[in-house]
């Protein structure tokens, strides 16, 4: 995480000392995805081992919901944008880059090691002395020492396997979260959903759109975690889909042709479709976080979480690779799509409010699972 939080620090000196040259910025972003990349699987992994089964769907959640807030901020700013003003936009990006960087260095020193990893050392001292740290007040007691039992049941189990039954326990929860995460996160923020916000609020003037879209993602993704610990995920997680589905749908058929995005009022139109769609994606982004998080096997988890992630990314290139300047093609099939993987999903999504990640991955491995 250290390490991640210095390149992002790289970055942001980059964008800030030589905003107006495009291979230094090319290099900047290369960076601060590569920080991103490192990031995000120790993460997910250490939260979803940290957290107490009660919280495990807020810490997890909090992945996504910074995504959100990123891509919220530069929304915003953005758009508002003089570009006469002698002040590069990416300079500003550097600078929060900076600040950023910094305030994730500061936060490193308060990072509590999973206990997971510490039992899978053998170190069943300094495994129950962070589950202490972990709770309010900060002493061990008969529930911490239940926990620590917990842990170490789950260890054991997971320790018992071969690497190649890890592999094999993971192939469907993989499936599944291609599915849940790689595919629906690559169409809630794509090349072509990105321009039709660009088309839309450029024919109507709306220079307000991308801001109240960004605010429309964190209002969605902070309800998101109000619920992932307090309601069933199984519906609340799958619903958002139909909706954003239809809202593709919506769009696409607005981007058909030049008749139509020369259109004032089908402009109108796609501005607020566009903006409730991000409800949506914000409310639904969190859910992809917890369920990435419980789905694999200990001894396969890094590698298998690293497949979706890279997968997630390689659809975004393709995308940007095959776009095209009439889109709304390619928004009607994801539309269509993801209505399906609604359905389909019923059926294949276990929930897993309140469960141990021993049941949880039980449930992910299960192909039918309707509770």
């Amino acid at each position: 995480m250290g390490f991640s939080s210095l390149l992002v620090l790289v970055g942001g000196i980059l964008f800030t000392s030589d905003p107006y040259n495009y291979n230094t910025t090319l290099a900047a972003r290369y960076i601060n995805g590569i920080a991103i990349g490192l990031a995000i699987i120790p993460f997910l992994m250490n939260a979803s081992e940290i957290a107490d089964i009660g919280y495990r769907g807020a810490c997890l959640s909090v992945e996504q919901y910074s995504i959100s807030l990123g891509i919220a901020i530069q929304m915003i700013y953005a758009s508002y944008w003089d570009p006469n003003v002698d002040f590069a936009a990416n300079r500003l990006h550097g600078i929060l880059d900076i600040i950023y960087a910094l305030l994730a260095l500061v936060s490193v020193m308060t990072i509590v090691e999973s206990p997971v990893d510490q039992i899978r050392k053998g170190n069943d001292t300094a495994a129950l002395e962070t589950l202490a740290r972990l709770r309010r007040p900060a002493y061990v007691t008969v529930e911490t020492q239940a926990l620590l039992e917990q842990h170490k049941s789950y260890v054991r189990e997971e320790e018992n396997l071969t690497l190649t039954e890890s592999f094999s326990r993971g192939f469907l929860p993989l499936i599944k979260l291609l599915l849940l995460r790689s595919m629906m996160l690559t169409f809630c923020f794509s090349i072509p959903l990105n321009m039709s916000i660009y088309f839309s609020s450029t024919i109507t003037s709306y220079t307000w759109a991308p801001t109240v879209s960004g605010i429309f993602r964190l209002l969605g993704g902070f309800i998101g975690i109000l619920m992932v610990d307090n309601s069933n995920r199984k519906m609340a997680s799958i619903f958002p889909l139909a909706a954003i589905g239809c809202f593709l749908i919506g769009l696409g058929s607005l981007f058909q042709s030049t008749t139509n995005m020369s259109n004032y009022d089908d402009m109108v139109s796609s501005v607020y479709l566009y903006m409730f769609l991000q409800l949506f994606a914000g409310f639904y982004a969190p859910y992809t976080s917890i369920y990435i998080g419980e789905a694999f096997p200990l001894r396969a988890k890094p590698t298998l979480m690293a497949v979706v992630v890279i997968v997630e990314q390689i659809l975004q290139i393709i995308f940007i690779e095959a776009y095209n300047y009439l889109f709304g093609d390619t928004l009607i099939t994801q539309g269509i799509i993801t209505v399906i993987l609604f359905f389909a999903l019923i059926a294949l999504l276990p929930e897993t409010r309140n469960t141990t990640l021993t049941e949880a991955q039980r449930r992910f491995r299960t192909l039918f699972t309707l509770r």
